[in-house]
């Protein structure tokens, strides 16, 4: 496949799975970075040096580092550093994918509106209603979104915090212990000289 891409497609790039990178590292050079682990040590390649030649300096400092010149993998996975590694790929359009595993999730849902027997024009029908179902549960999504977000009886700060991190259920809890809470009353008060113990009212109907 990698080499079918450039010669059928020759204004595009192929990519490398970050994600099969990474565990595939796992896989293989783990007990090269016991001290700080291999995504300690890969994640920084992978999404925090945008610069070529910082790239190559901090890939040296590593192999030194670790004793990892002679690593097989290293020096098959660096080799094609310009398929993975950000500072190569910057100005390589992806739809934002870095992954292989939205297209995989994709091509499991397109299986069940195609198959392999389908013409050319019974395969645009179907994909024409896959596009439809997903356009027609995102709306549907959105439209159970704004029915159920959860409602705040008294604006304060804390409150409307809540409201945007805590699910409809769990804010109506949260909510009414707060309510109940700003509703006590002190009847009671001791002072020990080193702790105030406080008697509370809830006034519940």
């Amino acid at each position: 496949m990698a080499k079918a891409i450039p010669i059928v497609m020759p204004n595009t790039n192929h990519r490398l799975c970050t994600w099969h990178l990474m565990q595939n590292a796992v896989k293989h050079v783990s007990s090269l970075f016991r001290d700080v682990g291999v995504k300690g040590v890969f994640s920084k390649f992978i999404h925090q040096i945008d610069d070529e030649e910082e790239f190559k300096i901090q890939r040296d400092q590593m192999l030194d580092r670790y004793d990892a010149r002679n690593n097989h993998w290293l020096e098959q996975t660096f080799g094609v550093k310009e398929k993975w590694e950000w500072p190569y790929i910057i100005n390589s359009w992806a739809a934002g994918m870095s992954t292989t595993q939205l297209s995989e999730s994709f091509n499991a849902f397109l299986k069940d509106y195609l198959n392999c027997d389908h013409n050319l024009i019974e395969f645009f029908m179907h994909f024409e209603r896959v596009l439809y179902d997903k356009r027609y549960k995102e709306l549907e999504s959105e439209y159970n979104l704004s029915q159920k977000l959860p409602r705040v009886s008294i604006p304060t700060l804390m409150l409307t915090q809540m409201a945007d991190i805590y699910t409809k259920t769990i804010f109506e809890e949260f909510q009414n212990e707060y309510v109940q809470s700003i509703e006590a009353s002190i009847v009671g008060t001791i002072n020990d000289g080193e702790s105030t113990i406080f008697t509370i009212q809830m006034d519940i109907d």
